[in-house]
């Protein structure tokens, strides 16, 4: 069962699936900004972040990404086929990125 809502902003948008681990794909969804806040914008949804394992946000329209430091149990990231110029602030939980082209 996924963390989230049903009728959250985040599984409106994304695919959240869970077994032992928490992963969240927002892959090929138009995506030009990751704004956390307003995406998390409940104190549940917020919590929910820290149980995310694996993130996939590749095949999208991302120029920067910052701020991914609530997702604090995130191993795997990928952000593939966007337009990335800068990566700031990942989460030192990290043990995989995928920025490929």
């Amino acid at each position: 069962k996924c963390c989230l809502e049903p009728q959250s902003k985040v599984q409106r948008i994304c695919v959240c699936e869970s077994d032992t681990n928490m992963h969240v794909s927002c892959k090929g969804k138009g995506i030009v900004e990751l704004d956390l806040n307003r995406v998390f914008s409940n104190d549940e949804e917020r919590l929910a972040m820290a149980v995310v394992k694996s993130l996939d946000l590749s095949h999208n329209e991302m120029q920067h990404i910052s701020g991914l430091n609530p997702f604090s149990s995130l191993t795997f990231l990928d952000l593939s086929f966007n337009k990335l110029a800068v990566l700031q602030n990942l989460p030192l939980s990290l043990t995989r990125l995928n920025v490929s082209h």
